[in-house]
């Protein structure tokens, strides 16, 4: 593909961001459920001990259930705005409109705890603005770029992408694949080191930790295949690791809940987490297959003949920056606004209950790569023609920025117990994952031109 060719797809890229917006609206509905229902019991149990000495338990817990029901709405309002981005149904309402609402009930989520931090936590105006901008940097991120003209000029229903969006899917797959990856490997390294502390514990992490290792390897050789330029014939592999990783994550979550239910002595709160659990796990495989089918379906009945991606999948790639710079920036941004005490007394209950990412220890070099970070999405989502230099900048920086800032704690680790090195350089790994992946995909070569001409999406 030459670069005269270059440019975004038809539906500029949309259907990779709903796919994005799905997975992530999957994954904390069930969690934040959960969540939801296990707080029902600890202020059971809160109010019951605070009703001994006197106190306002009553205020705090009906506070922290509102806001776990909004956590929950916010994830499944996300999750909906994901689906209208590729599924083209005719009682659907225009596709972006789905953007906007979730802006509207991340705002109604973010405003709650505004409300609470100022009302129970005496919190001063420039930690309520910390938490605005760590809560919604993504919501109001993602709808800024999408009011874009190029975007707005798509009409209320996006185009197919000449490759069905699954090249961006590819990309994807790869990307989470090998996160997932990493994140199983250290599940297996934990069950290896409890192994005389608690057998039975040891049991279910091994069990489930192989079982998700060999589904990772399944996800992210798929992914890597479809990206090296077979995506739109690839619809049986995804296909393929749709329905195995569905049972895989089934299986891995049906033990966990049948452990955690019978370790806790029947609790019906252990029950519903490890329910949560399963329906996490099988999220991207049910999206991966849903979108596919949906997809082909379409086609068959249409008679299409799909084509290569003439960005090659690679906005895919700027919907992941823009959700890094939204966290890296937003994060921040609240870590410089925050009081040091409120910080540290709020952030872990926030990043527990809105799924927001927050790191407390900003250096200031965060603020350059964030912004950097932003600049290499929005190039990589225009297609244009500085992509490749200002990405790649943006990777190799972010590269050696964290491999320097984890190099010491690399060292550490080196005498570190087994299971402290597993998660060390785990985290390192998945820490460069972004840079190495930018550097990899806007700097791939192109395939022939006949290729791309000529390949089709069946077989």
């Amino acid at each position: 593909m030459g670069s005269q060719t270059e440019r975004p797809p038809a539906d500029q890229g949309l259907s990779s961001l709903g796919l994005v917006m799905s997975l992530t609206g999957s994954v904390m509905a069930p969690l934040m459920g959960a969540l939801l229902l296990g707080q029902i019991k600890v202020a059971a149990d809160r109010a019951e001990a605070m009703s001994r000495y006197g106190g306002d338990s009553d205020s705090q817990t009906l506070w922290l259930f509102l806001i776990l029901i909004a956590s929950v709405v916010r994830s499944l309002v996300h999750r909906m705005a994901g689906h209208r981005l590729w599924r083209d149904a005719p009682s659907d309402p225009p596709a972006l409109s789905g953007i906007t609402t979730y802006a509207v009930a991340a705002a109604a989520h973010t405003g709650m705890w505004l409300l609470y931090l100022k009302i129970k936590a005496q919190a001063p105006l420039v930690a309520l603005l910390g938490a605005a901008v760590l809560l919604m940097a993504w919501p109001l991120a993602v709808l800024a770029v999408t009011r874009a003209r190029r975007f707005r000029e798509l009409g209320p229903r996006a185009p197919v992408a000449e490759d069905n969006g699954f090249e961006g899917l590819a990309v994807l797959m790869a990307i989470l694949g090998f996160a997932g990856l990493m994140i199983s490997i250290v599940v297996v390294v934990l069950g290896f080191s409890m192994r005389d502390e608690s057998s039975s514990m040891a049991n279910v992490l091994l069990t489930c930790g192989v079982a998700l290792v060999v589904r990772s390897i399944i996800h992210v050789s798929v992914g890597a295949r479809a990206v090296r330029g077979t995506a739109v014939n690839a619809v049986a592999d995804f296909l393929r690791y749709g329905n195995v990783g569905m049972a895989i994550g089934a299986a891995v979550g049906g033990v966990l809940t049948i452990w955690m239910f019978l370790e806790s002595k029947v609790d019906v709160f252990a029950l519903a987490m490890g329910v949560g659990v399963m329906l996490a796990l099988m999220a991207w495989p049910a999206i991966v297959r849903r979108f596919v089918q949906w997809r082909h379906l379409a086609d068959l009945a249409k008679g299409d003949v799909r084509r290569r991606s003439p960005d090659a999948g690679i906005t895919a790639l700027g919907w992941l920056l823009l959700a890094g710079a939204a966290a890296t920036l937003g994060s921040y941004v609240a870590s410089a606004l925050w009081e040091d005490s409120l910080g540290r007394r709020t952030a872990g209950m926030m990043l527990q209950m809105a799924g927001t990412p927050f790191n407390q220890q900003q250096e200031w070099w965060a603020l350059p790569l964030g912004l950097g970070q932003l600049w290499a999405a929005l190039e990589v989502l225009a297609v244009s023609p500085r992509r490749r230099i200002v990405a790649s900048a943006w990777g190799a920086l972010a590269f050696l920025y964290t491999t320097i800032q984890m190099a010491p704690d690399l060292k550490d680790l080196l005498a570190a117990p087994v299971e402290a090195r597993a998660i060390g350089f785990a985290a390192f790994a998945i820490g460069i994952t972004p840079a190495v992946a930018t550097l990899l995909l806007v700097n791939r070569k192109p395939l022939p031109p006949d290729v791309e001409r000529t390949v089709k999406v069946f077989e």
